[in-house]
């Protein structure tokens, strides 16, 4: 009988534990669930509206700046598709909670793909600016009518039109 009510007791606070883990990772899953990956091939244009993409990183103290700016822009001008794209490196909704504590639309905020920051080698350099390189490459691959995007780096405006031309914009604030 003793052995009954120790095991008892034991299983009734691991499931204490348990519920506490498994509230946690709900949370946890819920706050990343609002910024999903960017799906450049379900970039439509349903509506015939022009999308524009600031792409941005929080780790950027000027692309910080401008992500205030430029999303109260996208919030008043609704004749384009906006989208705010984060880097992924380095991104939580808690550290964007604490630069803006309405953060844009969720709805219409990603992240850059996981899949562009793969690396074949064991010393890595600069993943972000390759991770973008990588994004801004598919673009030119899937809109082929585009203009030079060289320079084009975080706290920029990609562009594309409903014909399929991508430009980008430089902001400067």
């Amino acid at each position: 009988m003793l052995i009954q009510k120790a095991f008892n007791e034991k299983f009734n606070m691991n499931k204490k534990y348990l519920l506490i883990i498994f509230v946690a990772t709900l949370a946890i899953n819920k706050s990343y669930s609002q910024f999903k990956q960017l799906d450049i091939d379900k970039i439509n244009f349903y509506n015939k509206k022009t999308t524009r993409i600031f792409v941005t990183a929080l780790w950027c103290s000027p692309c910080v700046g401008k992500y205030k700016e430029i999303t109260k822009i996208f919030d008043a001008d609704t004749t384009y598709n906006n989208i705010v794209l984060f880097d992924a490196s380095g991104f939580s909704v808690t550290k964007l909670s604490k630069i803006e504590e309405n953060f844009y639309d969720s709805l219409k905020s990603f992240l850059i793909p996981y899949k562009y920051y793969g690396s074949k080698s064991n010393v890595v350099f600069n993943l972000p600016k390759k991770a973008l390189k990588r994004l801004v490459y598919d673009l030119i691959l899937k809109y082929p009518k585009h203009d030079n995007l060289d320079k084009f780096w975080f706290g920029d405006i990609l562009i594309i039109n409903p014909e399929g031309k991508l430009t980008m914009e430089k902001i400067t604030l």
